[in-house]
């Protein structure tokens, strides 16, 4: 357990890169997975981004809307903080 880390409030965010969107895209796997599972094994919530920005790159026309260059674009920031506030319980 994540004992001493106020745990109930820590948030792992994993933001895939463009590269690593458009692997998740092409193959519906990501190489975080173990990561994933290491977290949930010690209590540590994630919030793994992949799929929210997969799904909103599907209806943007493609993951560019998403990016500017390796940062977020407007859009893509839009959709992190989007699912931050369902995690958060603000929707």
């Amino acid at each position: 357990m994540a004992q001493g880390l106020a745990a109930e409030r820590l948030l792992v965010l994993v933001f895939p890169t463009r590269p690593d969107l458009a692997g998740f895209v092409a193959s519906g796997r990501c190489y975080w997975s173990t990561l994933l599972d290491a977290l949930a094994q010690r209590g540590i919530a994630a919030l793994d981004l992949a799929q929210p920005l997969a799904a909103a790159a599907g209806e943007a026309g493609g993951i560019d809307a998403l990016y500017l260059q390796s940062h977020l674009s407007p859009l893509g920031n839009e959709i992190v903080a989007r699912e931050l506030a369902r995690w958060l319980g603000e929707d």
